[in-house]
């Protein structure tokens, strides 16, 4: 989150850095510097929130590119008069733990090497325009990117992520008697990289790792 506040107005904006991750992504060997530009002004228009820009090579970053991340208009406004009111206060935090939560699905991904996360594309200028904030929550919607791994090692990187998923759900199967489910299973866990599937898991699924 990048937090901007007016003293004046007494008001805290709450901008989304989900955006930067295309950088992660795409451009992670090409990126020096980031600035983050949160939308503060309404000027008649109103474009979708898309990849950074990128501003060219940057001396000071060794050559390397200077990216401008658009951040939208804020997710969340609050004001100090709205602290008193508890119902709106309510709502508005449990949409920013929504938009905590998205980013914290994009950091476990970027953990397991699978380039998938979410941003918010689209966004309104709440406040700015009619003068209060959106008692709904963030302002506007939500969009998801996925990519191609980059080469074979952030394959192997993903593939041991997505391990512990399928493990659980072959022992559901196998539990819950489940046979045809089970089997489904087979090609893609016998994908998985050696060493992550433990011994033990794979001689309690024989259906999968029996003839291995």
């Amino acid at each position: 989150m990048l937090a901007v506040i007016d003293k004046e107005k007494q008001e805290l904006a709450l901008y989304s850095t989900l955006p930067a991750w295309f950088l992660f992504h795409e451009r992670l060997g090409d990126c020096g510097v980031i600035e983050l530009v949160p939308r503060t002004q309404v000027n008649g228009s109103n474009p979708g929130v898309d990849r950074p820009k990128d501003c060219g090579a940057e001396a000071a970053a060794a050559g390397r590119r200077r990216f401008e991340v658009d951040l939208g208009f804020p997710i969340t406004v609050l004001t100090v008069q709205e602290l008193a009111d508890k119902e709106l206060l309510k709502r508005k935090k449990d949409s920013l733990r929504r938009a905590i939560e998205l980013g914290a699905e994009g950091a476990r991904f970027a953990q397991m090497g699978t380039p998938y996360f979410w941003w918010f594309n689209v966004t309104i200028p709440g406040g700015y325009v009619a003068g209060k904030t959106n008692p709904d929550g963030y302002n506007g919607g939500v969009a998801w990117f996925v990519g191609a791994c980059r080469d074979v090692h952030q394959l192997g990187r993903m593939m041991v992520g997505l391990a512990p998923g399928l493990m659980s759900a072959a022992l559901l199967f196998k539990e819950a008697k489940q046979t045809d489910l089970l089997k489904s299973l087979r090609e893609s866990m016998r994908l998985l990289p050696d060493g992550s599937v433990p011994p033990e898991v794979q001689k309690a699924l024989p259906e999968i790792y029996g003839d291995k």
